[in-house]
């Protein structure tokens, strides 16, 4: 998850969902907020898209809170 400013100075957050294995971008998504239960919902919806994964790797950021 990322973020990104647009020219009013707004923040949108943008989830991004890749393969550790062969690097395939899975999912991109602009998010309403950064609240957990909405980063679950996406995982969620990936995990039903694809199956479930041997394992969820994040990369390092500042805590969601939201």
């Amino acid at each position: 998850m990322t973020g990104k400013t647009d020219d009013a100075g707004d923040v949108h957050m943008i989830f991004g969902l890749l393969d550790h294995g062969s690097r395939a971008l899975l999912g991109l998504a602009a998010l309403p907020d950064k609240c957990a239960w909405t980063l679950l919902g996406y995982l969620f919806l990936s995990i039903g898209k694809y199956g479930k994964p041997r394992a969820v790797r994040t990369a390092r950021g500042k805590m969601s809170v939201g």
